[in-house]
């Protein structure tokens, strides 16, 4: 199986683009644990393709696109080691020359929405200012990355772009949330983590909170938005 990619033409240059990720894979059927062998991954990473999915029926609706073009991918094989992303950076459908930015989102937030987020990586490149600025209009402030110690920048599809020397950035969730104590943004996640994370548990909970992944969602279109207007780079 393999990637899936979907492109929105630009206005003015068709072969200019700004790409989305997201992959689509998760661990497949493995060692049963409570009695369940399917690793559905609802979190990790099914609940961010439905927010690209969103993020690509948002630029369908424009009166007209940017001037670049966006290029959706839907990677395969990222549990596997990036290998779906790193396929796409061997054999582009848009030209990796002309590819001027890369947004990937690895977790939708499923917990509601909050004051913050994190541009993984923003600071290698101006995607983070954009970031900030967008993220003030939505009323969320940037913070930097929570955990530096996991290396999570170079563990998602995003990064084979970067080795590439094209500026990339992941979209992440925060941790204040609204309305909840100090502190429940990383209490609630935890028990999570523990349970869930590339197991079986880890599937479709109809009690989740949609707002949080909406905002984020949100969030990845105007950054995306703005990298295909800018001229420059």
């Amino acid at each position: 199986v393999g990637d899936v990619v979907g492109i929105v033409p630009g206005r003015e240059q068709t072969q200019a683009s700004v790409l989305f990720s997201a992959h689509y894979d998760h661990l497949g059927i493995g060692e049963p644990i409570n009695g369940h062998s399917i690793y559905n991954g609802a979190y990790d990473n099914a609940s961010g393709v439905a927010a690209l999915i969103e993020v690509a029926r948002a630029f369908t609706r424009l009166e007209q696109p940017p001037a670049r073009s966006l290029v959706f991918l839907f990677a395969t094989a990222e549990e596997a080691g990036l290998l779906g992303a790193r396929q796409y950076v061997r054999t582009p459908v848009l030209p990796l020359a002309q590819t001027v930015a890369v947004i990937n989102i690895d977790g939708a937030n499923l917990w509601g929405e909050t004051d913050d987020f994190v541009a993984l990586g923003g600071e290698r490149s101006r995607l983070g200012q954009i970031a900030e600025v967008r993220g003030r209009e939505l009323g969320m402030r940037a913070e930097p990355d929570p955990a530096p110690q996991l290396g999570l920048f170079f563990r998602s599809d995003h990064f084979p772009f970067a080795l590439a020397g094209i500026p990339a950035v992941q979209i992440m969730h925060g941790e204040s949330y609204r309305g909840r104590p100090a502190n429940w943004g990383i209490e609630t996640p935890a028990p999570w983590n523990a349970s869930s994370y590339h197991l079986p548990s880890d599937e479709y909970d109809p009690n989740v909170n949609l707002r949080g992944a909406v905002q984020q969602a949100r969030l990845l279109f105007l950054v995306g938005y703005d990298a295909a207007e800018l001229v420059n780079w």
